[in-house]
């Protein structure tokens, strides 16, 4: 089995759609640490995901003045060229702000589910073969074989022969972060 990440969970191997799958119990032998969604999280994203947008507007807007201003003959060509660089550019960045701020709605959600008491299965099982990241943006499945250590908060993996990371959840549910690094550790070892 290879390192697997997706971000469309119908493309997931069924046991692992199974263990995402709220409806369905826990799976014998896996051992799950929820992240916990908070308040500042979902502002972050409001936040981050407005300043996207309003500098890709900013962009945009510039690309428009550069391309519909009168200019002289020696820099038209060159002016042009940077105006449809920076309208691509500035639709992009306000199309990804755009995202990010309608996540924080979503996150929100997830949020005022967790103070209610219910769990969701966003966070990090550990399965015995393998270690499951199921987080907002996406789920990656690391084999025993593929994963690559722990540095403080930082998880290491190797992709495609690449050296991949991620940082683990900042806050969980009912748990701390050094009970977290201190599972992945005893499951690194249990080889």
């Amino acid at each position: 089995m290879e390192v697997f990440i997706t971000s469309e969970p119908e493309k997931l191997p069924p046991e692992i759609r199974a263990l995402l799958d709220e409806g369905c119990p826990q799976a014998c032998g896996a051992t799950f640490f929820e992240e916990k969604f908070t308040a500042s999280g979902q502002l972050r994203s409001w936040l981050l995901g407005g300043g996207l947008m309003l500098g890709g507007a900013l962009i945009f807007f510039f690309g428009l003045t550069l391309l519909f201003t009168p200019k002289r003959a020696v820099y038209d060509e060159h002016v042009a060229s940077s105006s449809w660089w920076l309208l691509g550019a500035g639709a992009v960045l306000s199309y990804g702000g755009y995202l990010l701020f309608g996540s924080g709605k979503g996150k929100g959600a997830v949020r005022r589910r967790q103070e209610r008491g219910e769990r969701t299965r966003y966070g990090i099982f550990l399965l015995p073969d393998a270690l499951v990241s199921h987080s907002w943006f996406d789920t990656t499945v690391i084999p025993r074989a593929f994963f690559r250590g722990l540095d403080g908060n930082v998880l290491k993996y190797e992709f495609k022969k690449q050296a991949k990371s991620f940082d683990l959840p900042a806050e969980l549910v009912g748990s701390s972060g050094e009970a977290l690094r201190t599972a992945i550790e005893n499951w690194a070892k249990a080889r």
